[in-house]
C-alpha cells in the first residue's frame, strides 16, 4: 500500500488501477479539527483490508471547517459496494437524521462527473444509497 500526502490530499492506495470510465467515491464529510486522525485511520483501513483499492481525504478544511474522504471503486461493482458501505456502516461513518431514525441517502459520485464540474443542482447521481439498503433498516436490498 502507498501513501502519498500533497498539500491537498492524502492518500492510500494499492497498485490495482481502476476503469477511468467507471471510477467513482462515496463521500464521507466530516469536521476537519475533531475527527481527521480517526477518519485517515479508516482510509486507511479500507484499503489495507482491500475493501476498496484507494481512498483518499481533505489535508486542509473547507472554510466551514469541513474535510472530505473519498473512497474509490467502479459503478458496476455491487459486492465492492456491499463492502464498502458495510465497513461505513460498521464505523458510524454514514450519517443519520437527527432522531436516528435512518440513513441520509448517500450519492456515489463518478469521477466524470467531478471533472465536468458537476455539483449540487447540476449533480444527478447514477446510483444512491437507498439503492443498495434500506435506508431505515440498513439491510441490503439485492
Amino acid at each position: 500500500m502507498e501513501n502519498i500526502v500533497n498539500s491537498s490530499w492524502e492518500y492510500f492506495k494499492t497498485e490495482a488501477t481502476l476503469d477511468p470510465s467507471k471510477v467513482g467515491k462515496w463521500m464521507v464529510f466530516f469536521d476537519f479539527s475533531n475527527s481527521r486522525e480517526n477518519i485517515k485511520n479508516y482510509c486507511r483501513e479500507a484499503v489495507e483490508k482491500g475493501i476498496v483499492t484507494s481512498t483518499k481525504l481533505s489535508n486542509r478544511p473547507n472554510p466551514a471547517g469541513q474535510g472530505v474522504a473519498c473512497f474509490y471503486l467502479e459503478i458496476d461493482n455491487y459486492e465492492g459496494h456491499k463492502r464498502i458501505i458495510k465497513f461505513l456502516m460498521q464505523h458510524n461513518l454514514i450519517r443519520k437524521t437527527k432522531n436516528n431514525e435512518k440513513f441520509y441517502n448517500m450519492s456515489f459520485k463518478l469521477d466524470s462527473q467531478t471533472k465536468n464540474n458537476e455539483y449540487k443542482e447540476g449533480f444527478i447521481s447514477k446510483l444512491t444509497l437507498d439503492e443498495l439498503i434500506d435506508l431505515k433498516t440498513g439491510t441490503w436490498i439485492k
